[in-house]
């Protein structure tokens, strides 16, 4: 996707939550910290119980060192309806103008930070030519600058939103991490499953534990 794609969503997400944030209803969002450390609880499980082999050991490591860092922080930043789950295949273009969005099935109140940390996960990040062993990749710097500033134009983001968006890009690929690795290596997927492969987010993570701030901070 190129960049001005990538300028579309951020501007579609800040449209949504804009229109959103009064919004309410029960049902949280998919992606949040409790969520999340089922998943992890259950990697921990499997560990314990040597149900994950020997080369599972650094993923799990960089997975359980993701969780405490985010059971420490306190978020502060607004809540509201999001999309929970906005992916490359969720949005259509027509003549280079986004046309739709699609997937709302995981909608739920959670933080708009956290929202905005999906999209970016999945419309910024460039897959390396060589996978060298396994997933790889790297954040498209300027990708996500046009993200940020194009949802900004609509939405500025405070200070604590701007924090909170630092962690919750990590919290997003620890997310999808963590299920993925649930989903596709702890259980057996149903018949004709797309397999979708857990390092891709562990790529992710690892590269925005050292770049998350920066990432954030030089689109402001």
């Amino acid at each position: 996707m190129r960049t001005r794609h990538v300028r579309d969503i951020g501007a579609f997400l800040a449209e949504m939550h804009g229109r959103c944030e009064r919004f309410h209803g029960d049902k949280r969002g998919e992606a949040d910290i409790a969520d999340t450390g089922r998943f992890v609880d259950r990697i921990h499980r499997a560990a314990d119980r040597r149900r994950l082999a020997q080369r599972y050991d650094e993923p799990v490591n960089l997975i359980s060192r993701e969780m405490e860092s985010q059971l420490q922080r306190r978020p502060r930043s607004k809540t509201g309806i999001g999309h929970g789950a906005l992916f490359l295949d969720a949005a259509k273009f027509s003549n280079e103008a986004l046309s739709a969005v699609l997937d709302f099935e995981s909608a739920g109140r959670e933080r708009f930070t956290l929202d905005m940390a999906i999209a970016i996960n999945a419309w910024c990040w460039e897959p390396a030519a060589r996978q060298r062993g396994g997933p790889a990749g790297r954040f498209n710097r300027r990708k996500v600058q046009a993200f940020i500033k194009a949802y900004e134009t609509l939405r500025p983001l405070d200070d604590a939103a701007r924090e909170d968006l630092v962690y919750d890009l990590r919290l997003a690929a620890l997310r999808f991490a963590a299920a993925r690795m649930v989903h596709y290596e702890l259980k057996r997927p149903p018949e004709g499953a797309v397999f979708r492969d857990y390092r891709h987010y562990t790529a992710r993570l690892a590269a925005l534990r050292s770049s998350a701030e920066r990432l954030v901070h030089d689109a402001g």
